[in-house]
């Protein structure tokens, strides 16, 4: 029974910091070149967020301008933790959350002290390069 439940703890824990990931955003800030083009730095805990927030922001500016988004180079860099600390900081988290009643939620762990220690949203920023032409 009590593997049962550590079971249980365990899927639950993962599906808990599956939810705070999804719940990340972007931060963004668009900077206009002399040449007329746009440079936007997105940074967010994950590559794919940090991407999608860069895409998104860069459409909306050109959008408002009743421009076609064009882009002209997009790059993409970790600049975290390092991964192999991080990954031994996530599974000392979820032992002492194994080991104590802190960090539960109705008995279950949240293992969330240990994710936001190793998760930012500096992480992973995109730098895109961008224009807005007429249609």
């Amino acid at each position: 029974m009590n593997q049962v439940k550590s079971q249980l703890e365990k899927g639950l824990s993962g599906i808990l910091l599956l939810m705070l990931a999804g719940c990340a955003t972007a931060n963004t800030r668009i900077f206009p070149k002399e040449d007329g083009s746009n440079v936007i730095v997105s940074s967010s805990v994950t590559e794919s967020h940090a991407l999608d927030g860069a895409l998104d922001d860069a459409k909306n500016y050109c959008d408002k301008r009743n421009q076609k988004f064009i882009m002209i180079d997009q790059k993409s860099e970790y600049q975290g933790m390092n991964k192999d600390v991080k990954a031994g900081v996530g599974i000392a988290g979820a032992v002492l959350d194994g080991l104590s009643s802190a960090g539960h939620v109705n008995g279950y762990p949240t293992s969330a002290g240990a994710y936001s220690a190793t998760h930012s949203m500096d992480d992973n920023k995109v730098t895109m390069t961008f224009k807005c032409q007429p249609y």
